[in-house]
């Protein structure tokens, strides 16, 4: 049932809504002063009086107009489902929600005991938005990203980050700055975050067997002491515990502090005079570099390795994938040998290939579309097992080249490349 009243918009009480700001605007109050409120605000009458359900703004907005009376349809009182699902719709074709707003309404409805398949199909969104939502709303990083603007997918990933601040608000920045990026965020910051807990368990461990853990010091190893001999581990006064640099495990170093002043010098091989001092600030700059790209390369590559497994489930496969392979299987045959088989059933989808190719060989016999795909994944392991950690110091040369047409070749298929792999397949901004 629904009568159309006209209403003092004083008396109407503004229900909870899904948009959290009315965004009234100068512009939009002086069109309601000007012209009246032409879409009728729709409310229903309980106990309490009459409840806005939809039309937030319109209501504010004659208020703030000193509007006497609006037009009103009063209908009866809706389910709360219904009229939650209502406004998002309703706000949607006036002014689209904010992902804030949008992440409210999925979650109060879900607060009532709807589904996420139920709640994307009453307010037109889909189920796998409404679970990231969901998601994101379940933590503080996670709200915080939303309120950034960060979109539902890309939020649920930074709530992985809840107990890293300082990483989640990297991500959100990353997301709504450069999302084309965001993925190699992503896989940077949880080696960052493993690497972080590795310490933590480390020092804890240590702590609790009674050593003195320090964050400064150099190891014993890499000194010699004031008469000249090389330090041995007695002369060590504390722990040091780092992230390794190869990996994300905890590297423990027996060290001596403030080792200068108390006579030590650096430890030369070969034959050289032993160096007084610390490093200087041209090496620590080429020391920091080589470690920060080298790290930028390990998630580097787990995300390029985790676009090609999605690359071969695509309906089809990418434009010019037969000379490709041709090209690898015959060109770089040797190389092809020592492609990694692990990573060529893990493309392709295979589980079990008893570590060898007689595992992945049942399948090119399946039908043409498959032998496809295994020629494709055979090749792109191929590429794969050239790009170490420490490649893009290396542009020149035969398997450089080949490392650079790969690249270029999977950009061409729609992958975005980090910094260090740009470097690698020698393409310049």
């Amino acid at each position: 049932m629904k009568n159309l009243e006209l209403i003092d918009p004083t008396i109407l009480t503004v229900d909870s809504n899904v948009r959290k700001a009315a965004d009234l605007g100068a512009d939009f109050i002086e069109s309601i002063k000007e012209h009246g409120v032409l879409q009728p605000v729709t409310a229903h009458r309980t106990e309490n009086g009459l409840h806005v359900l939809m039309g937030q703004r319109r209501t504010l907005a004659s208020i703030e107009a000193g509007l006497g009376s609006i037009p009103v349809y009063v209908v009866d009182s809706p389910e709360e489902a219904d009229r939650i699902a209502q406004q998002v719709i309703e706000n949607d074709m006036r002014t689209e929600l904010t992902v804030v707003d949008r992440a409210e309404a999925f979650h109060q409805l879900s607060l009532i005991g709807m589904a996420p398949s139920k709640i994307a199909k009453r307010t037109g969104s889909t189920k796998e938005k409404v679970a990231d939502a969901l998601t994101a709303k379940r933590s503080v990083s996670g709200q915080t990203a939303l309120g950034y603007g960060v979109p539902f997918d890309m939020a649920a990933q930074i709530t992985e980050f809840e107990a890293h601040p300082d990483l989640a608000e990297k991500l959100s920045a990353k997301a709504l700055n450069e999302p084309e990026y965001f993925a190699h965020a992503v896989e940077r910051a949880r080696r960052e975050m493993s690497g972080r807990v590795a310490v933590a368990e480390k020092k804890a461990e240590l702590n609790a067997e009674g050593k003195t853990v320090v964050e400064e010091g150099m190891p014993w190893q890499n000194l010699v002491n004031p008469d000249g001999n090389p330090a041995t581990e007695s002369d060590a006064t504390a722990y040091k515990v780092t992230v390794s640099h190869y990996n994300t495990s905890a590297q423990v170093s027996a060290v001596i502090e403030e080792w200068e002043e108390k006579g030590f010098t650096r430890h030369v091989y070969y034959g050289s005079q032993p160096s007084a001092g610390p490093r200087t600030e041209e090496q620590k700059k080429e020391r920091k570099e080589l470690i920060e790209r080298n790290k930028e390369m390990d998630a580097a590559t787990t995300v390029r390795q985790n676009w090609i497994v999605s690359l071969l489930q695509r309906k089809e496969l990418p434009t010019g994938h037969t000379q490709f392979s041709a090209t690898t299987l015959c060109i770089h045959r040797y190389e092809v040998t020592k492609a990694d088989v692990a990573l060529v059933a893990r493309i392709l989808g295979v589980t079990d290939t008893s570590g060898s190719y007689k595992g992945i060989q049942p399948e090119a016999s399946k039908n043409a579309k498959r032998a496809q795909q295994v020629m494709l994944a055979t090749s792109l392991a191929t590429y794969e097992k050239m790009i170490v950690r420490d490649c893009w110091r290396n542009t020149s040369g035969q398997e450089a080249d080949m490392r650079a047409e790969y690249l270029t070749q999977l950009v061409a298929w729609g992958y975005k490349l980090s910094d260090v792999e740009k470097i690698t397949a020698r393409i310049t901004d």
